[in-house]
């Protein structure tokens, strides 16, 4: 285990699913009061998740549901990701992948998601996904299309823990019909999250601490920015050489 150095943290980051909440509805234990004492103790938090099937005011809105005091702007996601990184890159059309939700983060940042001539392919969580959508999805596409991709992660846990496949896997049906290796996943470990939270709060990567209960994800991403990290193991066996608790509310003897 490493030691944190504490003096140069100005902002905690927290993973969502894993380490602050367990599906949509139970909450780890202490959440409040470790995202409490990092606030007081750091000055800043914020919320770092991979969800691209809700927007960042619907993650605000279960996070708030579920009784952790933030604010909105205290989140990001990845479809607010995708939004803001289009908007960088001047694409306002594009052809989604997703939920409507995501397609409605994309209209409320001023693109089309839907595109008859689109500049890009947007990739995201859906559960309805079918092979109709990706269907419709060829209609449109040429190769000139940057594809853009949420995250590829290949399963995601639902509330009553059965595994259901994840944005990668909608993302490897896409690449494999189209035949493309080149894409762009901005989701973690995408650094991209980091840089985002560095830029809004004026800070290093170094400044801010991310605890999360993904090695491959939270940690890795951590790792690469160069910030601190901690890794939430709930119980799971962990061989990584890296901070560690069990339990988020251990967090509260370690920070």
């Amino acid at each position: 285990m490493n030691v944190l150095n504490q003096d140069i943290i100005k902002c905690v980051a927290f993973d969502l699913d894993g380490t602050i909440y367990f599906g949509s509805r139970q909450l780890a234990e202490g959440a409040q009061d470790v995202i409490d004492y990092a606030r007081k103790k750091f000055g800043r938090i914020c919320f770092l998740t991979n969800n691209s099937a809700l927007t960042q005011y619907q993650v605000y809105q279960r996070l708030c549901q579920l009784g952790i005091n933030l604010n909105r702007d205290e989140v990001i996601n990845t479809s607010y990701l995708i939004a803001k990184y289009l908007v960088t890159k001047n694409t306002h059309d594009v052809w989604c992948i997703g939920t409507n939700n995501l397609c409605q983060e994309l209209k409320d940042n001023g693109i089309n998601p839907k595109s008859e001539h689109p500049d890009a392919i947007v990739i995201g969580y859906d559960y309805n996904f079918t092979l109709p959508y990706l269907e419709e999805a060829l209609k449109y596409y040429t190769p000139s299309c940057q594809i853009i991709i949420a995250n590829m992660e290949r399963v995601y846990p639902r509330d009553n823990g059965v595994l259901t496949p994840g944005a990668g896997a909608v993302a490897a049906a896409f690449l494999h019909t189209v035949n493309r290796t080149d894409f762009v996943v901005l989701g973690k470990p995408n650094i991209l999250m980091l840089e985002t939270v560095a830029k809004l709060y004026k800070l290093q990567p170094e400044n801010i601490l991310m605890i999360g209960d993904t090695y491959e994800s939270d940690i890795k991403m951590a790792e690469v920015a160069g910030s601190q990290s901690v890794l939430v193991t709930n119980g799971a066996v962990c061989n990584y050489k890296c901070n560690k608790v069990n339990k988020l509310n251990e967090l509260l003897k370690l920070i």
